[in-house]
């Protein structure tokens, strides 16, 4: 199994080297240690490790919290904070910049290895959800049949269409669909309060016919 890699940014050198035995010790594979942000940046797109351990206080610059904005923002790389700070306003800091978490110091080992774990458990699962809704994305965007989602109710509102419905139903773009009521596109407006009932009663609904209007006030005979 490949080692998980993780990169430190600590500007106390004898403490980086500490936090490398451990790391090392527990199995993971130590990318690197840099002092300031500038090099986090550099060291992040060069390497792309697993996780990012970083201090809040850091030569040059950049401190952690925007050391970590930037990182997220660009390389979407998880980021865990050792730091000796505890005050309100730090962890109101931490929460906003996309961290993963945070570890005070002195840390206790079993701590930093569970938060590390955790980390980067959650983002592979992130990653993974990710990639699942750009493949949706991807299929109904290019796929023939006629894709959306609305919200509840008799009437209810268009909130994604695909390209192939605009093009089915006749309209412009998705905010002309968005812009009205989707019992509108019904024929027979109790069509719409037929269908939620059978969704609601079964949860699902298979080869039902419909009449739709089109743009234009042509009829059209759908399967949903």
């Amino acid at each position: 199994m490949k080692k998980s890699s993780i990169l430190i940014v600590e500007d106390e050198i004898i403490i980086a080297k500490d936090i490398a035995a451990i790391l090392e010790h527990y199995g993971y594979s130590v990318a690197g240690i840099v002092a300031s942000g500038e090099e986090a940046l550099g060291k992040a797109g060069d390497l792309h490790p697993d996780l990012i351990l970083m201090d809040i206080k850091l030569q040059g610059e950049m401190d952690g919290i925007r050391t970590s904005k930037e990182i997220r923002q660009r390389f979407n790389i998880p980021v865990v904070f050792l730091t000796a700070y505890a005050e309100e306003n730090t962890l109101r800091n931490i929460k906003t910049s996309g961290a993963y978490g945070y570890i005070l110091k002195p840390f206790n080992e079993n701590e930093l290895r569970g938060t590390i774990e955790v980390a980067i458990h959650k983002h592979g699962m992130e990653r993974k959800i990710e990639a699942s809704e750009e493949k949706y994305r991807t299929l109904t965007e290019n796929i023939s049949l006629g894709i959306y989602r609305t919200t509840p109710g008799p009437s209810g509102k268009f909130v994604e269409v695909n390209p192939a419905l605009i093009e089915i139903l006749g309209y412009k773009d998705k905010d002309d669909l968005f812009s009205m009521k989707v019992s509108d596109m019904y024929l027979k407006p109790g069509d719409r309060q037929r269908l939620n009932r059978k969704l609601h009663k079964y949860g699902s609904v298979k080869n039902e016919e419909l009449v739709l209007k089109k743009k234009n006030g042509d009829q059209i005979l759908v399967a949903v």
